[in-house]
This record gives structure tokens, sequence and C-alpha cells, in this order.
């Protein structure tokens, strides 16, 4: 089945209003974020160019608090991250139906980075 554009964009209206709503939502809503990202942003390293990554800073953020909270291991983490929706939109993506995060170890990178 292939959803069109218009399609795609209610699905995931319906994500994020439901995702709002549940526990973790709240929770996501009491995190500052985009002021924490732009705080990193200010003394952010320069890294060299490559592919584009997964996480926005926010994101990648994101990943921490929940690295922190769940108390999972970082394979469990990415495991969980790959099927359960509320995780995906914690760290800023989109809902993934098909596809997965299949880097071991971008837990630990995003743990190390700072």
């Amino acid at each position: 089945m292939q959803l069109l554009l218009f399609e795609v964009e209610a699905y995931d209206s319906v994500y994020r209003r439901n995702f709002l709503s549940s526990e973790l939502g709240q929770l996501y809503s009491t995190i500052p974020l985009r002021e924490l990202a732009d705080f990193f942003r200010a003394h952010l390293r320069r890294c060299p160019q490559g592919a584009k990554p997964i996480f926005t800073i926010e994101g990648g953020l994101g990943l921490m608090f929940l690295k922190h909270r769940s108390g999972l291991s970082d394979a469990d983490l990415i495991e969980r991250l790959n099927t359960d929706w509320h995780y995906q939109l914690f760290c800023g993506l989109s809902p993934k139906i098909h596809q997965g995060i299949k880097d071991d170890d971008i837990v630990g990178r995003w743990r190390r980075f700072w």
C-alpha cells in the first residue's frame, strides 16, 4: 500500500496528538530540548562533513533522556526505538513502519559526542 503525501501528514498528526497526551509525551513537553540544543549548537565542535545524521541535536538529547529514564542497555534502547513510536517521536523521528536503526553504536556515539 502506498500512502499519498496528505495521507502521511494526517497519519503523522494522529501519532503526534496521541503521543503528546501520553505520559512520555507529557514528559517531553516539560523538557526544553530546543533551548538545550541551542546551547550545544553555540558550543559545538566542528565535525567533518559526512552522512546526514539520523538525529537532530534535539533528537540526540531526547535519546539521552530516554537512555537515562528507561535504564535500558544501548542495544535494548535501539531495539525499543525501532519498535516504539512514542520513543521515535520523543527523539524527533517520524514513526517508521518499515525502517529501523541499524547502527549499533549510535547511542554510545551520542553519549561520547559531548
